[in-house]
């Protein structure tokens, strides 16, 4: 016979169904495949490898680099929202009228009656205000930054993030729905950050969240908490002593799952949410939350249309639910790059402090390689000569380290996080300094001009003087450091401003701080040089 879907058999079957198919996904499965990420993201790269204590295992992290510059990237951009409905106008003035009329009635200086009479759309607009400035409260109140930032991380380490918002009757607004103040109003919105790792969709193969036939969500909670809600929601003794402790911590989020107390006494619970659909075509999300063997909350009416989640993927997989991670591809160079690191750290190591030979016969005691130490020789001067000898290690090449560089370096740009984002314009102006060396020579000598030749031979013209306040001129042609003119947008070592493209046709190109750009047959027939130079400046 078929199950209802608020069963707990029911919905810990599915609750399988999903676990396999996560354990499937991909090289390592999802589950694995999150923690592995998690690992290399904080440092520990390391983990699982049979090296040894002889030789240090070092490490450079471009993974997490890469995700905090990128997060913080998407994290910069502020949330707002602002309500409003559909067809009718909402100007500023209006905007302006159904606040003043908003605060007047909340002030108590105008009556219920009043504000009936207003148009119907200064009506409407009071409303948008309203509703417009409580998200403002809510997203402080439930500390929304921070849920984005954790949602954010989430989905660049696993591959997705997920928040989950839901009415939480326990709340306490300091809020009364009589004037006296002996009728609190209790209960509000709360938002908790999902791992994708804990949420399960009913249709793996389907990218749209609000498409899915149902949704569970996995969380360990401890037992007397759960014993305690199924009570308040009216569950038999019977039901409640069903509730029992288990060790189901193996399909969590994180390698710090599995290391959960003995004596927490917690248990998996999940909370499903589905369609319920009418005959006129209208549908209804309906819940239950449910532990092996009990019922801790029976089905009911969320009031919902939409499933309460929102979903951020890293990286979109055609034909799945579940996003992708870069980490996981940045791994291998991760891998190659500490590993060169280290190989390079112990060979000059071994340069520094190389092997020790020593001749046991004529050496009776230890050798310590202390400063100064005393060795006592029995044997001839020339058994003196063979006591003990220093292992010369390979020749190093020199283009080892470069590699290195250039793998660091290629890794970081090919994943949109090269030094002139991360900020390291002093590295790239090293990389470049012979594009720049007319800029460098501009900077030692201010106020004097000077003709050069572009990287693609074009001529140059240019002119830079140093003020007070920082402020240089210059004047640049185009091919002159071919990395600027594709959009270098501050090297402040130098003074170099751009931030756009710059054709000979564009003859200035201004910054925060000036540096104008010119090409050399343009800024003759100006007549460009140091006095002219100055007096546009002032200009």
């Amino acid at each position: 016979m078929k199950r209802k879907p608020w069963e707990p058999e029911q919905i810990f079957e599915e609750y399988e169904t999903g676990r396999t198919f996560k354990s499937g996904l991909g090289r390592k499965g999802l589950y694995e495949q999150g923690k592995i990420n998690e690992r290399f993201y904080i440092g520990d790269q390391w983990h699982g490898a049979r090296c040894g204590n002889d030789r240090p295992l070092v490490r450079h992290n471009v993974i997490k680099r890469i995700g905090d510059y990128k997060m913080a990237v998407v994290a910069s951009n502020p949330v707002t929202v602002n309500y409003s409905v559909e067809g009718v106008p909402n100007t500023v003035g209006i905007s302006d009228r159904a606040r003043d009329e908003r605060d007047a009635f909340a002030q108590g200086q105008i009556s219920p009656q009043e504000t009936m009479g207003l148009p119907p759309e200064e009506e409407l607009a009071v409303t948008m205000t309203a509703l417009s400035d409580y998200f403002k409260t809510t997203a402080e109140r439930v500390k929304f930054d921070d849920l984005k930032e954790q949602a954010l991380r989430n989905a660049y380490v696993s591959g997705t993030g997920v928040l989950y918002t839901y009415w939480d009757d326990k709340i306490r607004t300091g809020l009364y729905a009589d004037e006296s103040g002996t009728t609190p109003i209790q209960g509000d919105i709360a938002c908790e950050v999902l791992d994708i790792e804990n949420v399960y969709f009913g249709d793996p193969n389907l990218y749209d969240v609000q498409a899915q036939p149902y949704i569970i969500i996995a969380q360990r909670k401890s037992v007397a908490d759960l014993q305690r809600e199924a009570r308040r929601n009216g569950r038999s003794e019977a039901e409640i002593d069903a509730i029992k402790p288990d060790r189901d911590t193996g399909y969590m989020a994180g390698d710090m799952a599995e290391d959960e107390p003995e004596d927490s006494r917690k248990a998996t619970v999940l909370t499903k949410f589905w369609k319920e659909w009418a005959k006129d075509g209208t549908c209804k999300i309906m819940a239950s939350v449910a532990v092996r063997g009990a019922t801790i909350r029976y089905r009911w009416d969320t009031k919902l249309r939409l499933y309460p989640l929102a979903v951020f993927r890293w990286e979109r997989r055609r034909n799945c639910a579940y996003g992708e991670s870069e980490i996981t591809y940045l791994i291998p160079n991760q891998i190659a790059i500490n590993r060169m690191l280290t190989a390079s750290v112990w060979a000059v190591m071994m340069l520094g402090m190389p092997l020790t030979l020593v001749n046991g016969d004529v050496v009776n005691q230890p050798i310590t390689n202390d400063p100064g130490q005393i060795i006592k020789i029995n044997g001839t001067s020339e058994d003196m000569l063979n006591a003990v000898r220093y292992v010369n290690p390979p020749n190093f090449a020199p283009a080892f380290d470069n590699n290195i560089a250039s793998l660091i370096s290629n890794t970081l740009t090919q994943s949109g996080a090269n030094d002139a984002a991360l900020g390291d314009v002093g590295q790239f102006v090293a990389e470049h300094a012979r594009e720049f060396g007319l800029v460098v020579k501009l900077h030692d000598e201010p106020g004097v001009d000077e003709d050069g030749t572009a990287r693609h031979g074009e001529g140059v013209h240019a002119v830079v003087q140093q003020h007070v306040g920082g402020e240089r001129e210059g004047l640049r042609g185009e091919g002159f450091g071919e990395a600027v003119h594709n959009g270098l947008d501050v090297a402040l070592d130098f003074g170099v401003f751009h931030k756009r493209h710059t054709g000979a046709d564009e003859h200035v190109e201004l910054a925060s701080e000036f540096f104008f750009v010119l090409d050399a047959e343009t800024a003759e027939k100006r007549g460009l040089h140091r006095d002219r130079a100055l007096q546009e400046q002032g200009e």
